[in-house]
């Protein structure tokens, strides 16, 4: 593996492992000088080597037969209840034969042990999404404010058919606006709005998507920060959440 590649699977692992987000880190590279196809290819190589890291799961082990041991004396033994060994010995049979069952039902399905593992994947892949979709959306609005001398966009338009958001001023059909590509929020680009500042705001769903402006995110970047309105600094910030596999989990990014 040639140096560069090295260095930024290296990134990759430490900042992932930090807590940042996918879609921060690809920002933050292109920003910095990597080419996109640069990136692509190291966040193949890192989702590459999490599907090595991760353990094959093993079929359960039948249990074995309960051992009877003699009963203590000199002489004759007095001989155990057949009735109750009967029962005993049939129910560790049909025990080996379910787990027998199950093992052989996986081994004759290798596809069924992936689908085991679909619901997860399918969950980070929308995740990664929804992380890229906020980015974007962060981005876009950075572009609106750098176009219009230092003004927020006011107003958000939608294209569902070319999956397109457009941030706009106070009226969007004048063509002035600044347009974003969506991914997860493609078929529902209407779930993105605006938001005043609210103290401890947050999105409902993994489905929505609020831009407050006047705001900045709070340093854990989950929650809103402070209100930044009247003061000289522009700002706004994106909430958004991801699944969690048990839930909402709320993301905040911030375009400054």
């Amino acid at each position: 593996m040639e140096a560069h590649a090295q260095q930024i699977n290296d990134y990759l692992t430490q900042q992932i492992a930090d807590g940042f987000l996918e879609g921060e880190l690809r920002a933050h590279l292109l920003a910095n000088g990597w080419t996109p196809a640069d990136v692509d290819a190291a966040f193949k190589r890192y989702h590459a080597s999490l599907a090595r890291a991760m353990p094959v799961p093993q079929p359960p082990a039948a249990p074995s037969q309960p051992a009877f041991a003699a009963a203590p004396g000199h002489g004759l033994q007095r001989e155990p209840k057949k009735r109750g060994l009967t029962y005993i010995v049939i129910g560790a049979a049909a025990v080996v034969l379910i787990a027998a069952g199950i093992f052989a039902y996986l081994a004759l399905s290798p596809d069924k042990l992936d689908k085991l593992a679909e619901p997860a994947l399918d969950r980070h892949t929308q995740n990664t999404n929804r992380e890229l979709d906020a980015n974007n959306i962060a981005t876009a609005i950075a572009q609106y404010v750098t176009d219009h001398q230092g003004a927020l966009p006011l107003a958000t338009a939608t294209s569902p058919a070319a999956k397109t958001l457009n941030l706009c001023g106070a009226d969007c059909d004048d063509g002035d606006r600044v347009g974003v590509t969506l991914a997860y929020y493609a078929n529902t680009p209407t779930a993105v709005t605006f938001r005043g500042y609210i103290t401890d705001l947050k999105v409902p769903d993994t489905k929505t998507v609020y831009i407050v402006d006047s705001a900045d995110c709070a340093p854990d970047r989950h929650t809103i920060g402070q209100s930044t309105a009247g003061g000289q600094t522009v700002n706004a910030a994106v909430l958004f959440a991801t699944d969690s596999g048990s839930g909402p989990e709320q993301h905040c990014i911030s375009p400054y």
